[in-house]
């Protein structure tokens, strides 16, 4: 029973949207039914009126004197004609003091002029002057019967009897009410698919709150880990550059094996830095402290400072100022200094041979640092992803050369935070460049 409870607690939308399924039509045909019956009782009661009014306009042309039977027939016909839901009409005659014995003097059917009426109908025209009217059925279709008592001029008791079809309403309520089946199925197919997609769209919820749930376990866990590497890594670090220090006359092989440890921790740390760069952001807990920053001065050190690295590729790197002087930007100098150290970086990597040039302009009101390489290139497909984490060009040409594939999105989202923009042209083979602009007019 316990079990019962906590399902419906968990999915009390669920089965709302599955009780409106049943709730929505049955009220829907309720409400309908009830119009159209209402629609029906007015509708005949219409027709009894109209019943008694046309037996009414009888009776005035038959009390006067100048009025017969031949006349009161073609009036009659003349009214068939005009009245379709009209099925008979009657004038029946009492020929005795006593009212018992009734001729059909005039009628809608010919055929029944001069025979003897049996209906009950006409006495209880005689003995209610108001008239009556009575629903009847032939068993195909339902008709309103009415009956009214007459005097002509002579003083003779006449009935007047009127049968109006109920055919044209019946027909209307039927096509009505199957038009309302049909309107039913059609609202029931919807909500029913209106459910089904909540119930979809509810797994979809609850997959994504998982999903999130997960990730914020794999990013927590992802910067426990980060952390606690990075302790051991230090010590290593250390005890490497201990070593190196203390062992002046090691071999050409110890050296190269100190080098190797070296250079592994070295990759190792990058590698745990960028992650925990990565949590930071994702997170958003990297403070941002914005100064004033004069833009040519601080490009001009950090492409100093990678001077003796193109030195070692043999490659040129120069730097080329169309700023005015004194041109400052309202920016986080560290995070500045993160950006143009991974695209410079990037750069000299991925460049065999060649040059790597670092641009800063002014265009309209935005202020441009470019970054642009003869190196590699990357193809129109690969800068589509270029921007996403982990994600590396793979070919022959970058398979030996190493990185995380964090670089370029922490870059990406470094910029943004500082309301700045960066774009990538590349050719294949030809070589890239690294467009980051910033409005000039960024102060937060």
């Amino acid at each position: 029973m316990s079990k019962i409870v906590e399902f419906f607690k968990k999915n009390l939308g669920l089965i709302y949207s599955i009780g409106l399924i049943f709730v929505i039509p049955v009220i829907l045909f309720f409400f309908v039914f009830a119009m159209l019956n209402r629609f029906e009782k007015n509708f005949n009661n219409l027709l009894q009126t109209k019943a008694l009014l046309l037996e009414n306009v009888i009776a005035v042309f038959w009390q006067e004197s100048s009025w017969n039977s031949t006349e009161a027939q073609r009036k009659i016909e003349e009214i068939m004609r005009n009245n379709s839901d009209v099925a008979e009409i009657q004038v029946v005659a009492f020929t005795d003091k006593m009212d018992k014995e009734r001729i059909i003097v005039a009628a809608s059917d010919k055929n029944l002029i001069g025979k003897s009426s049996d209906d009950q109908q006409d006495f209880w025209a005689i003995s209610l002057p108001e008239g009556v009217a009575t629903l009847a059925n032939d068993g195909r279709d339902r008709f309103w019967k009415v009956a009214k008592k007459i005097s002509d001029s002579t003083g003779q008791n006449l009935v007047i009897k009127t049968s109006l079809s109920l055919k044209e309403v019946d027909e209307t309520f039927n096509q009505n009410l199957r038009h309302t089946y049909w309107m039913l199925a059609v609202v029931s197919l919807i909500l029913v698919l209106l459910v089904t997609n909540y119930a979809r769209l509810s797994r979809y919820v609850f997959l994504f709150n998982k999903v999130k749930e997960v990730d914020k376990m794999k990013d927590d866990f992802i910067s426990m880990a980060s952390h606690e590497l990075r302790t051991p890594l230090v010590a290593i670090s250390g005890y490497v550059d201990l070593l190196s220090s203390s062992q002046k006359n090691a071999s050409p092989e110890e050296k190269k094996f100190l080098e190797n440890i070296q250079f592994s921790v070295e990759r190792l740390k990058n590698l745990v830095n960028d992650i925990l760069e990565v949590s930071r952001l994702e997170q958003n807990r990297i403070p941002f402290n914005f100064e004033k920053v004069s833009l040519g001065a601080f490009l001009k050190k950090v492409v100093n400072s990678f001077q003796n690295s193109a030195l070692e590729k043999g490659l040129k790197l120069n730097w080329k100022n169309s700023l005015a002087e004194g041109t400052f930007l309202w920016v986080d100098p560290a995070r500045l200094e993160q950006i143009m150290v991974n695209l410079i970086g990037n750069a000299i990597k991925y460049t065999p041979q060649g040059q790597v040039e670092v641009n800063s302009s002014e265009k309209g009101d935005k202020i441009l640092i470019s970054v642009e390489d003869t190196g590699l290139g990357i193809s129109a497909e690969g800068q589509k992803n270029l921007f996403t984490k982990f994600y590396r060009v793979k070919n022959k040409a970058t398979e030996k050369i190493i990185g995380t594939g964090l670089g370029l999105w922490i870059t990406k989202q470094l910029i943004e935070k500082m309301s700045g923009e960066i774009s990538v042209e590349s050719i294949e083979g030809k070589g890239t460049k690294f467009i980051v602009s910033f409005p000039k007019d960024n102060k937060n």
